[in-house]
């Protein structure tokens, strides 16, 4: 026997059993190709024949993959947070000019948060894993928002319907990024998106399955690359793909006073 045959688990599922419910549309999605997660436990992949959304069988593995919520491989996390800062102002300013009041869902460290507050945004946090290390002061503290970020959250959505219910009741306006499923479709082996080595990624999206989800919950969609938004009330294409290519020339004409000051005091008492 081999050592790859001794990581296989005893509930591995049978390559019999090849097909699943798509977990957007719930159209057949049929088995597309199979990986070690976490470098020991065989997982299949299913694509869905309808929206082409690809999911992996039931992630029984989830617990284990969260041991750490931030995987060691995320050594992009700070340029991403500062890029997002930067992005998020312009859309906010650009196509919701009176939103005032933001959650970041599922927000990691908090660096998000702080960046935003730096920026004039007030922002709150949430995140049900991960340590809030750089905004424990502004977790999040009523019910509504005008606009809720999801930055890094949807791949990792072992039920994307049951999970944007929750976020459809925080807020009108979700603003989230996750890659797209190329046109040609890859296999496990030939995308680094699929990321079975942390085992966390286990939903990808086309724009046909984003587009599904969105008109489940009465949200219009639009995205530009791998950022996406679902608005209730319809934002133009146009207007969103604007907000994101010209960000920084949109951020030094809409500039808001920053919150660092506010918040230091509010936080000692003292100015800075």
């Amino acid at each position: 026997m081999s050592v790859e045959d001794l990581l296989i688990p005893l509930c591995r599922r049978s390559r019999e059993q090849n097909m699943e419910q798509c977990r957007i549309c719930g159209a057949e999605s049929t088995y597309f190709d199979e990986a070690l997660m976490l470098k020991k436990y065989r997982a299949q992949y299913f694509r869905c024949q309808n929206c082409g959304f690809i999911q992996t069988e039931k992630p029984y593995w989830l617990d284990e993959a969260y041991s750490d919520a931030i995987v060691d491989s995320d050594i992009g996390l700070i340029e991403r947070n500062i890029m997002l800062s930067r992005l998020t102002a312009a859309v906010i300013s650009f196509c919701f000019p009176t939103a005032t009041s933001f959650l970041d869902y599922a927000g990691g460290y908090g660096i998000l948060v702080r960046l935003m507050r730096d920026r004039g945004f007030h922002f709150e946090w949430f995140d049900r894993y991960c340590e809030n290390m750089f905004a424990k002061s502004f977790r999040k503290s009523k019910d509504r928002y005008d606009v809720l970020t999801a930055f890094e959250l949807f791949e990792h959505l072992p039920t994307p319907v049951e999970e944007v219910n929750v976020l459809s009741k925080i807020s009108d306006n979700i603003l989230f990024t996750t890659t797209i499923v190329p046109r040609t479709i890859p296999k496990v082996d030939d995308w680094w998106y699929y990321a079975p080595y942390n085992g966390q990624h286990v939903s990808f999206y086309t724009v046909e399955s984003l587009q599904l989800l969105a008109k489940s919950f009465d949200y219009h969609y639009v995205g530009y690359r791998d950022i996406h938004l679902f608005s209730k009330q319809p934002v133009s294409q146009w207007k969103f793909s604007v907000a994101v290519r010209l960000s920084s020339w949109i951020n030094r004409f809409t500039s808001r006073k920053s919150l660092l000051g506010e918040d230091y005091r509010a936080l000692t008492g003292s100015d800075i």
